[in-house]
């Protein structure tokens, strides 16, 4: 539970929403219009802005964007009492517009989360499409698109005026307790499993502005104050161009490093022990050389397991060395961190990939604080 309480990327129950629809097949309708406002944070600046309605399954739903353009969907669940923070994979469709495996939170007993990310294309299924379905593990429930488009571009419209400060043109709106948990610093893609850096992160460098910049601009705020926690230096992001085809969902470079995270929800009879097998299996094959790894023992902590490795491919002119951090939640969401170089830099790759191990380790150890509200974005 401790780990779990830490996580940003935190998984979605949706079986209690099958329990409060009579027919998960039926398409629910709104009852009223979407209404767009602007929720401002604790300090009374802006926080983000929100679009919702109510359907007639009793079942609100809430469209939260953050300064940053990262998205959370949030369902409203009436009398649910759910079972705070309990996580599972979640696939979210428009129609044909829009296919994606997610992951969210039973984030308060009748408030169900899912953690989208930076997505501009499911802004636009929604604006073109006719059907929201969500589909747990058990069951699924189907929300009708009924004059959203002009509802999304209110909402980017809204977010665009609080990023420059204009709170006063939707002045008067006070954030509910539900509205203010869809406020988390939302990891995006494949929403890296990241803990909550502790202590106070490092100002942003210069090169990670500039790597921003660039092409970076889609990195996650989250991922970018967990290599700042670690202690990288000169943080350089790199653009992805298609996750699907690289090895990795987001890269950086630091100190000659080319670092890397991807994550996954993988099916629930693989352990942490496939995964393993897999990935070095994976490099073995791209190794036209003298090919070894070497793996530790598998740690276990509550809710996560974690593992690293060191592989290494000697070539005739060079030695490849790739060190790696994976590990597994209890609700079979994988992530890995890959840092490679050549041996001569070996002792630098498995120093970055130790310090973001630490801090998971820290976040699997440590009990989750009672008091303290989630990150906001």
């Amino acid at each position: 539970m401790a780990f779990r309480a830490l996580l940003l990327c935190i998984t979605l129950l949706l079986l209690p929403v099958a329990a409060v629809a009579e027919n998960a097949g039926d398409v629910a309708t709104p009852r009223e219009p979407w209404v767009v406002k602007m929720i401002p944070n604790s300090q009374g600046g802006f926080g983000y802005c929100a679009m919702r309605t109510v359907y007639d399954n009793d079942l609100a739903v809430i469209l939260a964007l953050s300064p940053h353009y990262e998205i959370n969907i949030g369902v409203e669940i009436p009398n649910a009492e759910l079972n705070v923070k309990d996580r599972h994979p979640l696939h979210v469709v428009v129609d044909s517009l829009y296919d994606r495996d997610r992951v969210g939170v039973a984030w308060q007993k009748d408030v169900l989360m899912i953690l989208m990310g930076r997505d501009p294309a499911l802004l636009t299924a929604l604006k073109k499409g006719q059907t929201l379905l969500l589909t747990g593990p058990e069951d699924e429930v189907r929300f009708q698109l009924r004059r959203t488009a002009q509802a999304v571009e209110s909402l980017k419209k809204c977010v665009v005026a609080g990023n420059k400060g204009q709170m006063k043109k939707f002045k008067g709106i006070a954030a509910t307790p539900e509205q203010e948990t869809l406020a988390v610093t939302a990891p995006t893609s494949a929403s890296p499993a990241l803990p909550t850096p502790h202590g106070k992160p490092g100002k942003e460098s210069k090169a990670a502005r500039n790597g921003a910049a660039s092409g970076g601009a889609d990195f996650p705020p989250s991922l970018l104050q967990l290599l700042q926690a670690a202690g990288f230096k000169d943080l350089q992001i790199a653009k992805v161009k298609d996750p699907s085809k690289a090895p990795v969902d987001f890269a950086w470079r630091t100190a000659g490093l080319f670092g890397g995270m991807r994550e996954r929800v993988i099916p629930k009879d693989s352990t942490i022990e496939k995964m393993t097998d897999i990935i070095t299996g994976s490099y073995k094959k791209q190794c036209s050389g003298i090919y070894t790894a070497d793996n530790s023992k598998v740690e276990n902590y509550t809710g996560v397991k974690i593992r690293t490795m060191n592989i290494a491919c000697q070539m005739q002119d060079h030695t490849a060395y790739v060190a790696l951090l994976v590990y597994l939640t209890e609700n079979h969401l994988f992530t890995m961190f890959m840092h490679e170089t050549d041996m001569a830099h070996k002792d630098d790759a498995n120093k970055a990939r130790d310090s973001i191990a630490t801090i998971i380790r820290g976040a699997a150890a440590s009990p989750p604080a009672a008091a303290s509200p989630p990150p906001r974005i």
